[in-house]
């Protein structure tokens, strides 16, 4: 059982090694997000290296177990990134902080203080906690991001929230082994599950994520009748405040403005980067919002029936999911002040 267990846990780390090559010089989807995705799997790499080491080899050089940290304290911000690359459609490299960083570079480079550390049973024990702290204090905000995000299609954060599952679990697995003393290794197959899932979607799908939702390359729509159904769009559903309408569908708004569904979808997505569904909330929570601020004590009933929920909880969900999980109440709160 024991050779079985340290045969996956090596060909996992085999494994990272072409996903990480992949990711590199792959074309398809964001070069920023890929070099993320890369980084994350190399610093996963470097921790349960660490820990097939400790498992399987009494002799572990000091070496293994600065890159087993180096490389715990470089997941969170590398995950964190990626999903920043994802959700932001004008992220760049401009817009990474190394700061994030840091701890991993000055534990690279004080290895005589993580000694003094190792040498206090106390001192070490805080250390990893503090080190599994900043872990998760990354994970959540990356987790929240992707519940929240209005732009996300369900597929895109199906596979977002799997791989965030997976890293919350390799967390626990390291939290348990701090406190209980559970097997090192368990880590290890668990990072293994998460390599496998990403190279079967990269072997099926060709990429790592999608995220360019690229729906429509070979459009039949004419360009003027592209920006006759935009202009009517605008107008109706805009200009007119259709989106108000609690009844109002897709199907609806196309007889609306005389074109079909597929039709409409098309120019919606082309042009708004949104689904119909996304831009009604869209539109609707910001028209909540300029209730709000002009009037500062109106119900928060109120504003849902005006703008088009017929349910509290619908339009609760609603506005957190554009404001990045802010309610409706305390959006209310913080325009009164």
């Amino acid at each position: 059982m024991q050779s079985i267990v340290q045969i996956l846990s090596v060909l996992g780390l085999a494994n990272s090694f072409v996903l990480v090559i992949y990711a590199l010089k792959t074309k398809k989807g964001s070069k920023i997000g890929n070099f993320f995705f890369a980084i994350l799997i190399v610093s996963i790499t470097l921790r349960v290296s660490h820990s097939v080491i400790v498992t399987f080899y009494s002799d572990l050089n000091d070496f293994y177990l600065i890159a087993g940290l180096v490389g715990f304290l470089s997941i969170g911000p590398s995950y964190f990134y990626f999903i920043e690359s994802i959700i932001d459609k004008k992220f760049n490299r401009k817009k990474v902080n190394l700061a994030h960083f840091s701890p991993a570079f000055i534990v690279l480079f004080s290895f005589p203080i993580i000694n003094v550390f190792r040498e206090n049973e106390i001192l070490w024990q805080i250390f990893n906690r503090t080190v599994l702290l900043q872990y998760i204090i990354y994970l959540t905000f990356s987790s929240r991001k992707i519940i929240f995000s209005p732009i996300l299609d369900s597929s895109l954060r199906r596979q977002l929230k799997f791989i965030g599952i997976l890293l919350l679990s390799i967390w626990l697995v390291y939290l348990i082994n701090d406190v209980s003393g559970i097997p090192y290794i368990s880590g290890a197959i668990l990072y293994s599950i998460l390599v496998y899932f990403s190279l079967i979607v990269v072997f099926n799908k060709g990429y790592i994520v999608d995220y360019s939702r690229v729906k429509y390359e070979k459009s039949g729509l004419s360009k003027s009748e592209e920006n006759r159904i935009l202009n009517e769009l605008n107008t109706t559903l805009i200009e007119k405040k259709l989106f108000t309408n609690n009844t109002l569908s897709l199907s609806a708004l196309a007889n609306k403005i005389n074109t079909n569904n597929h039709a409409l979808s098309e120019v919606i997505n082309k042009t708004k980067k949104r689904t119909f569904y996304e831009l009604i909330r869209e539109l609707r929570i910001e028209e909540a919002k300029k209730i709000m601020k002009e009037d500062k004590i109106i119900g928060i009933s109120d504003v849902a029936y005006k703008v088009g929920y017929n349910s509290i909880s619908s339009f609760n969900k609603a506005f957190k999911m554009e404001t990045g999980g802010l309610t409706p109440s305390k959006y209310r709160d913080e325009v009164k002040i």
